[in-house]
This record gives C-alpha cells, structure tokens and sequence, in this order.
C-alpha cells in the first residue's frame, strides 16, 4: 500500500498534463487553421465564427464518440480503439490544404468552409475533443480517492485551453511561420499519443475486469435534465459569439479583442468546475440581474465611452456564463454519467453556435441573436424557491406596466434621443432600470422585463436616416441618408465605406476618402490616363468617378450584398453615372487577381483594408508579389490603409519592399470643408494611400506634391507572408 501511495501523487499530475495539452491542441489549432484558409475565403469575423462552429461540432461527435463507445465496449476495447484513432490521426499529419478548396461566388460560403475543415482537419481533431472525457471516464473507474467526482478535470482541460488561446496571438503568431505552428502542433500531438498510452496503462491496470461500468447500468436521466444541460450550454454559446460580432461590429472590430470573450467563457468553467470555486455561485447569480438591467437599458446607444461600453458588454457576458455554468456544475450527475452529461452540454453548445452562424443570418438583418440569448438567460435564471420560478399570470403585468410607461410613449409620439435632453435621456434610462430591476426575483417576469426595456431603448436611440440594411456571411451593411438628407452614406459595421450626395448636379462627385482634394484625387489630377484599371474592393464605387474617356475598369467584391446595394440606383449611382460597362468581378480578390493574365493593368487599386478587420492575406508578402506581377512595365499600384486600430504603413511598406516595389505615402488631414457651386460638398475624410511601383521612375509625376513623402522599410521587421503576420506589433496602442 506504501508503494502505491506515490504512484497516486504522480497519477493526478500525468493526468492534469494530458488532458490540458489535449485542450490546449485543441485551442490552438482553431487560429492556426483559420488562418491557412484565409487566403481562400477572405478575411473578417465570420470565417472565424464558422469555424467556432466547426470546431463545436466536432467537438459533440467527439463526445458522442466518447459515450457510445462506453456504452458498447469495455474500457480495454474502447482504449485500443482511441489508440487506432490517434494513430490514424498522426498519420494524416501535418495538417495540410488540398487543391480545389478556393471560395466560390457563392453568398455564403459556410459549407465550403465545412468540406475544407473536416477534410483537413476532421480525424485529429475528433481524436483530441474525445481525449479528455475518455481519460475522465477511466480516472472515475480507477479506485482513487478522487475518483469518485472526475469533473475537476474538467477545469484542468480548460486551463490548458486558456493558455493556448491567449499564447497564440501572444507568442506563437509573432514569432512561428506557419508552416513552424504546424509543425510544433504535429510535434505535440505525438507527445500527446504517447502521455495518452501511458496514462490508460497507468489506469486501466486499476479498472478490474468486471468494473462498475459493466456491473451496473447507469442511473436513468430524464429528458427534463436533459433539456436544462443543453438550454444552460446553449445560452453561453450563443452569448459567446453574439457579443463577439457586437464589439466587432458595434463597438471595434480588432481581431485580438475576439481572444477576450472566448478565454472569459472557458475561464468560467474553470472556476465552477475547480474544486473550490473561488466565486460562489450565489455571488454570480445576485450580480447577474445588476448587470443584465445595465446591458438591457443602455444597448442600443452608442454614447458611452467605448471602454464603459466594452466592459458592460463582456461583463454581462461572464457573469451570465458563471451563472450558466454554476447550474450545470450543480446539476451533473454521478461519475457514471459522465459521458451523457458531456455530451448534452457539447451538444447544447453546437446548438448555439448554428443558431448563430447559420440561422440567425438567414433570419436576422442585424444581431438580433445576442438581445434574444439575453432574454434567455434571464428566463432560466435560478429561482429561490419552486413558486418563484412557476410563471403565472401576474408575470405579465409588470412588463406591461414598464412598456406603458416608457415604451408607448415613445411610440406613440415618434420622439428620438435627440430630441432629448442628457438629463432627460439619463431621467428616462435610469426609471427604466429601476421597473426592470424589481422584477428580478421571478425568472419569467425579468425576462420579459429585459424583453420590454430593450424595445423601449430602442425607440429612444435615433434611428434617423437607415433606409436600407443587408446582412451577409461577411458582415452587416446599412444605407443611411444624413440628417439634411442630402447624403446617403454605406456604413459596414460601424465603418463608412462610402458617400454619395443625392442632388443630381454633385452626385459624380467622389466624398469621403475619395475626395478629390484627397490622395486618390490627386493621384488622377497628376497621371494623364491608364488604359486598364482594377479596383479591388467596390464600397459604395465612388473612385468609378474617376473613370476617363478610353479607360477600361473592373472591380473585384467578394461580398455580392455590397454589390447588390453598390448597384441599386435608388441608393448609389456612381457606378451607373460614371462606369456602367464596368465588369464586377465577385469573390476573393486575390483569387481574382490570381486568375487575370500577368501584365493585364497599368493601375491596380486595393481597397479592402479601411474595415476594422482587414483580410490579412492581402497584406503579405506573396500578395503584393501577385500584384506586381499583374502590373505592366509602367503601371501602379495604390493601396487605400485608413484604419482605426491598426497602423498599417509599414506592414504594407515592407511587404512591397520584399515584393520588389518602392512606395510614397500620404497621410491625408481633411482639416476643413470646401465648399463647391454653393453646396456643402466637403465629406472629406482623413485618409492614408500608399502608392507603389516596380520602377522607381513610376512614381516621378508625384515629385511635385511634396504630401507623397518617400518611405523605406522598416528595419528588422519582418515582412507579413502567408505563414506569418503580427497582429499584435501593428496594434495603435
């Protein structure tokens, strides 16, 4: 027995490293693999949520896997069967790309995306997502002494989770090639097979031939438990990727703040899961309705100071997610169950990412998802006791008493906030919060209440001017006329893309950061002509008012709903005013470019990098290569990089230097408004161009304009390339 003691002390470490390097395999593979497949399907949020759903999926099938083979096989048969999985799976490394996985025209490419990712990637990760409930299973059946409750492994998995998702962009990205991540990730997963081999020799040697597994059938669980694992997992999901493509679309879109929600989510089931919770549950749940009123009475508005706004957001989020988790934790069942009980949470999970990532753009013009989710979670809120959680007739009453107070009002007058006061706006947000708040102890009659407040400050935010919105795989894009209404804007997210006065006399005239006092404007006041010109990215198609006599332009638009809206007349008409045989080529840019002979233009424009989430594989060294190889002997090459959260000059500068091509930037300052035949037609914005050539000589006819400086690389710093970028170093801190 004394010998056995350290074989014990040593059996919980072996077992801690195992499942966490299986987790943290998990993790890392999810932005490794993204990013190999960005240069076929382009950049932004929603290639990164269909992967979450991806990955959410296989990692159900992986639990299934885990529970049916249980059920059916004893311990020694199902472990020789893992070890044939792993094996199997090693054998299809290092995770590679195969040929015809390029994007389509077609509106969503999600299962495109879904082909691509289990060919490439189905087999490991199904043997990892199986990994951790299959070491628990068998720790339960071992004979330890804390073999009796394995669910704090459970917290273990998802610590290793958390230090792979935060070293990532942290340490792996700025520092590995990506074909170096690959091949690390490969090196581990071996490491991996072989701490899995001896950790089932080190517990299935304790599980006796009979264990309790075959002895006796598991406890019965009913569909009702069932049904509150999967809506207690749903709701955190949901909620994990509809915050996610809020801040991104309302708030800021920087990739690295999407690492935010995702290590909050995972750190909640490692606090509940741990075997002394540091935060008790009952502290999660009295909080939880202080921040949900505080989220419900201030969503819409967009006033607050970013970082306020930030930290309501993503705090509602964890709190809820404790709150969510702490229930599951509360009610697992007994060790042999463990397998049914994490499948129905995987389950409930995957649910909440295709509510969100295939169904709610279908059904939704905006993140109706995430107010939903919210309404939710307050609906399945723990009660005190068993009268307060049975919903009656009284639970209505009070949400209709708040939406007489302050939403019909407000309906029936048409009034805006900007009809209002501060004080009157705070006076009116503030009474709203406290009805909402009262109503907390009752599940149903919060929910609804929360339902009620955010329709009533919906009313409240001014909503003047959106005549038109369209949502796609690759984000939300609004049509809004200004208040004088003599300008119709294109706003993707919360960046405007393009503007267009309507007076027919002006509406020729480029605004925004097209303006003809700005860089582009004057780039074509100096050259006198191109014969073939491409633009890579269409907006609204202002810089088609550039087009000359004798010109022959074509645009490249991966998004066919930025299309749609770019060439309906009664929104914009530059395209039909100034360019109406231009071809518009959709899909991915540089797949588009890729497939137009070399030498085909003398000026290319790329414009895809003013949205907040740029598509990095068009930042790199092997795409500026593509394009100047598309350029003939004297043509140019003129890269639009106005962005709000990332400095981009010297990743483009450096990129350009590696591919052969010297650059002059302008940094624009729109620092008044002209005024043109008696009309405001200013809308200039400030705007940085980066203009570029094989040939120095090329850019000679901008000497005379001392606001194109000369720029030189950056020294030491690398150049982005399809297997390495930076994300982090090019941050405007």
């Amino acid at each position: 027995m004394d010998n056995a003691r350290p074989e014990r002390r040593t059996l919980l470490p072996l077992l801690c490293l195992t499942i966490g390097l299986s987790a943290a395999l998990v993790i890392a593979v999810q932005p490794m693999f993204t990013k190999m497949v960005l240069p076929l399907f382009g950049g932004g949020p929603e290639v990164w949520s269909a992967a979450v759903l991806f990955f959410q999926t296989m990692l159900l099938l992986g639990y299934l896997y885990v529970h049916l083979t249980t059920r059916w096989l004893g311990e020694r048969l199902q472990a020789y069967l893992h070890l044939l999985l792993l094996a199997g799976a090693i054998w299809m490394l290092p995770i590679g790309i195969g040929e015809g996985w390029d994007s389509g025209h077609e509106t969503s490419p999600l299962f495109r995306l879904f082909g691509l990712f289990a060919t490439a990637l189905g087999l490991p990760f199904l043997a990892l997502a199986a990994t951790a409930p299959l070491l628990q299973r068998w720790f339960s059946l071992s004979g330890h002494p804390a073999a009796h409750d394995p669910y704090f492994l459970y917290a273990a998995s998802n610590v290793g989770s958390i230090g792979a998702l935060l070293s990532y962009p942290l340490l792996l990205e700025p520092l590995l090639r990506l074909d170096e991540q690959n091949w690390l990730w490969t090196g581990l997963f071996g490491l991996l097979a072989g701490l899995v081999v001896l950790c089932a020799f080190r517990l299935l040697i304790r599980i006796p031939e009979e264990s309790p597994s075959h002895a006796a059938a598991p406890a019965p669980v009913s569909w009702a438990r069932r049904g509150h694992w999967i809506i207690l997992a749903f709701v955190p999901s949901t909620l994990l990727l509809g915050v996610t493509r809020h801040i991104s679309t309302d708030i800021a879109a920087v990739p690295l703040l999407w690492v935010i929600p995702l290590t909050l989510y995972l750190l909640s089931f490692v606090l509940v899961f741990a075997r002394k919770p540091p935060l008790k549950h009952a502290w999660m749940v009295r909080a939880q309705p202080l921040f949900l009123t505080l989220l419900a009475v201030t969503f819409w508005s967009s006033k607050w100071p970013p970082e306020i706004y930030f930290t309501i957001h993503v705090g509602t989020f964890f709190v809820t997610a404790m709150v969510c988790h702490g229930e599951l934790n509360a009610r697992r069942p007994a060790a042999e169950n463990l397998t049914e009980f994490y499948l129905w949470l995987a389950f409930g999970g995957a649910l909440g990412g295709i509510f969100t990532v295939v169904v709610a753009p279908l059904v939704f013009d905006r993140i109706w998802e995430y107010p939903i989710a919210l309404i939710v979670a307050c609906l399945i809120r723990p009660s005190r006791n068993a009268r307060e959680a049975r919903p009656n007739w009284r639970d209505l009453l009070w949400p209709v008493v708040i939406f007489l107070l302050f939403a019909l009002p407000l309906l029936l007058s048409g009034v805006k906030a900007a009809d209002f006061s501060a004080l009157e706006r705070i006076s009116i947000l503030a009474g709203l919060a406290i009805a909402v708040f009262l109503s907390r102890t009752r599940p149903v009659r919060f929910g609804l209440a929360v339902g009620v407040a955010l329709s009533a400050t919906l009313l409240l935010v001014s909503w003047t001017g959106v005549i038109e919105r369209a949502r796609s795989f690759y984000g939300i894009h609004t049509v809004a006329i200004s208040k004088d209404g003599a300008y119709r804007f294109l706003i993707h997210g919360t960046t405007v893309q393009g503007a267009q006065h309507v007076d027919p006399k002006f509406r020729r005239a480029p605004l925004t950061y097209y303006h003809r006092d700005g860089p582009l404007g004057q780039l074509f006041n100096a050259y006198p002509g191109f014969a073939q010109v491409g633009v890579v990215g269409l907006g609204a198609g202002a810089s088609a008012c550039y087009r000359r006599p004798g010109e022959a332009w074509s645009f490249y638009e991966i998004d066919t709903s930025v299309i749609a809206l770019a060439t309906d007349a009664q929104f914009f008409t530059y395209l039909s005013d100034c360019a109406p045989e231009a071809p518009i080529i959709p899909g991915d840019g540089r797949l588009s470019l890729a497939r137009e002979p070399d030498g085909h233009f003398d000026f290319l424009f790329i414009d895809t990098y003013s949205s907040d989430s740029i598509p990095v594989h068009m930042l790199t060294r092997e795409a500026f290569a593509l394009y100047a190889r598309k350029l003939r002997p004297g043509g140019l090459l003129l890269a639009h990089i106005t962005n709000r959260h990332l400095s981009l000059e010297p990743v483009v500068v450096n990129a350009a230097a590696a591919a052969g091509l010297t650059a002059r930037v302008q940094t624009f300052e729109a620092e008044h408004t002209a005024k043109r035949d008696g009309s405001d037609l200013g809308r200039a914005y400030s705007s940085q161009f980066v203009a570029m050539a094989p040939d120095p000589a090329n850019l000679r006819f901008l000497d005379s304009n001392p606001a194109w400086r000369r720029t030189f690389p950056t020294a030491g710093q690398r150049p982005w390339t399809d297997d390495y970028a930076d994300l982090v170093g090019a941050l405007r801190w």
